[in-house]
């Protein structure tokens, strides 16, 4: 026979129906806590679909974590909080501590979860994915804000692995994110994610002096996994990460993309920088399917990253004979095209330098700056560089290409308004082999250093396509050129430089101060008003200054562009 209801257990109905209806503050720790763990307050937290918050307070050790979230409902999970009085406001971070155990330290399968002022360490799912932080099956959007994940193992993406599946994309978010000294067996030492999804502005996400046995030695980005990186106050990017396989700083790979970009006011550029790996120091892009792979940025720092194989900052690897086009493709742009503002010292981002391609023996490889190696007619890689400074690598050369089947497309390797000085090359600066192709518009090229020419096409259907660039190099500008290239208005100093090429002359730029690394033109320069009748490649010079500047004293040789990469104004 039921029990007849009792006044009292009517009350208590009604008072936790209420309750489940609005959101709650759920308080974990010691004396005065509401429950003694995080998953005792997770799982009570999930008998409610209001948004609960829970409240993490230091007055316990959280050891031996290996949290689960599966329920629907949105939660998030606060630390840093003294005690469990409601009143207080947080502090620090709690630390939730896997302890070594073979599980990831917190597994979300569902619903939506914001995580704050936490450190999550300690995981090892060494089979696993994720071993602080693991996302997967019906998630829907995970949170991170002022975050570090940091000493886990995992097989893949030792600190974070974000798993989304090809009918389910996952998203996530990042503010203040620190992904450190993680370790991974096959791929993305810090992070790994497929099928995922960047929401909103992350910024201020670090991940740093993680390793991998495989690729990725900072991140891993697979098929449909979409990240944007945002400036920020905080330091952002990927730094001294090491891959013993390819890509140092991340390697994005079959359909993944990764995009940069400077947020405007004091905010740090976003780095690559100091990574390490056998192919793309810094990034490696790779696919041998139908995707594209890319990496697109302005404002940004590439420096001392450094590739055994080839590609100190950038290796690009397409394979593919027939079927859709294999794509992989670095753009790297002043401008806004791609999103957020312009730099406020345009000289100070999009600088890459120090990056170098040289072998455990000490041989320079190829593509100090950036390596494109294009297996088969369907496989195409681009690298665009506009408005940058490459500066101070070392490598067989700065920039190689090869291509061993016609594509049908010719853009290959691209430097546009940008300044190209101090770097050291075994051979030529620039080389493109097989069908490979060569675009340098209205850039400088100085004090650089080369076993042989400044350029380089080794076969004769390349496509070289130049104007309005300053070379001022102790060498000659071509050591071959094709039967039909496109090259106007080209100045060159050295003697000798421009032999063969009647649309090159010779002369001095007259370049401010040289040897302080000051490549402005001086008011007397014979570079002035010098650019072919062609359409300006971009808006704004190398230092962000109009790049259309007609000055009264100078006749119109050609327009009233200057030729390089600074416009006198």
């Amino acid at each position: 026979m039921r029990p007849a209801l009792t006044l009292r257990s009517i009350l208590l109905s009604a008072a936790w129906f209420t309750a489940a209806a609005n959101a709650a503050t759920i308080t974990v720790g010691g004396s005065g806590c509401q429950f003694p763990t995080v998953q005792k307050a997770l799982d009570h937290a999930a008998l409610s679909a209001a948004s609960d918050e829970i409240r993490v307070a230091n007055t316990l050790a959280y050891t031996q974590q290996a949290l689960t979230k599966s329920d629907p409902y949105d939660v998030s999970v606060t630390g840093g909080y003294a005690n469990c009085n409601i009143a207080t406001s947080p502090t620090g971070s709690t630390v939730l501590d896997g302890s070594g155990r073979n599980a990831s330290v917190l597994t979300v399968t569902n619903g939506n979860i914001q995580l704050a002022n936490l450190v999550i360490t300690g995981g090892a799912p060494l089979s696993g994915r994720g071993g602080g932080v693991q996302v997967r099956g019906s998630a829907q959007l995970t949170t991170f804000s002022n975050v570090r994940i940091t000493a886990n193992r995992a097989r893949e993406g030792g600190g974070l692995a974000i798993v989304g599946s090809s009918n389910r994309t996952l998203s996530f978010h990042a503010q203040n994110l620190v992904i450190d000294h993680n370790y991974s067996s096959v791929a993305g030492g810090g992070f790994w994610a497929t099928y995922a999804q960047a929401v909103k502005q992350s910024a201020g996400m670090r991940v740093a002096y993680n390793e991998t046995g495989g690729d990725g030695g900072g991140a891993w980005l697979g098929p449909n996994a979409v990240m944007h990186l945002w400036s920020s106050k905080y330091p952002s990017g990927f730094v001294d990460n090491l891959a013993k396989g390819n890509g140092g700083g991340v390697a994005v790979v079959r359909g993944a993309s990764l995009a940069i970009f400077h947020a405007g006011g004091p905010a740090q550029p976003t780095e690559i920088s100091r990574n390490s790996a056998e192919r793309g120091g810094g990034v490696y892009l790779f696919t041998d399917i139908p995707a594209v792979a890319s990496l697109q940025a302005h404002g940004m720092i590439g420096a001392d990253n450094s590739a055994l194989v080839e590609g100190g900052f950038a290796s690009i690897h397409m394979i593919g004979d027939s079927g859709g086009l294999r794509i992989g493709e670095v753009h790297v742009d002043a401008s806004t095209f791609f999103g957020g503002s312009p730099c406020d010292q345009p000289l100070e981002c999009n600088v890459f330098r120090g990056n170098a391609a040289i072998a455990r023996d000490g041989t320079p490889q190829p593509g100090a700056l950036v390596a494109i190696r294009n297996d088969g007619k369907a496989a195409v890689g681009f690298a665009r560089f506009w408005n940058v400074t490459a500066r101070e690598n070392f490598g067989h050369d700065l920039a190689h290409a090869w291509s061993d089947a016609p594509s049908g497309y010719a853009e290959e390797v691209e430097f546009r308004d940008s300044l190209m000085v101090r770097n050291i090359a075994e051979k030529h600066l620039v080389e493109t082999e097989g069908d490979a192709a060569l675009h340098v518009f209205g850039s400088t090229f100085a004090r650089n250093e080369t076993g042989a020419a400044t350029l380089q096409a080794d076969d004769a259907s390349s496509s070289v396509y130049m104007y309005g660039s300053i070379f001022d190099d102790d060498a000659a500008l071509m050591d071959r050129v094709p039967p039909s290239p496109s090259m106007f208005a080209l100045m060159a100093r050295s003697p000798g430089a421009a032999d063969g090429i009647s649309t090159v002359f010779r002369d001095d730029p007259l370049f401010e101060d040289a040897d302080h690394d000051d490549f402005r033109l001086r008011p007397s320069s014979p570079a002035l008003d010098r650019m072919w009748d062609l359409p300006p490649t971009n808006s704004f010079d190398r230092a962000g200054n109009p790049r259309t500047v007609d000055l009264p004293w100078v006749p119109d040789f050609n327009t009233p562009r200057d030729l390089g990469c600074f416009e006198l104004q």
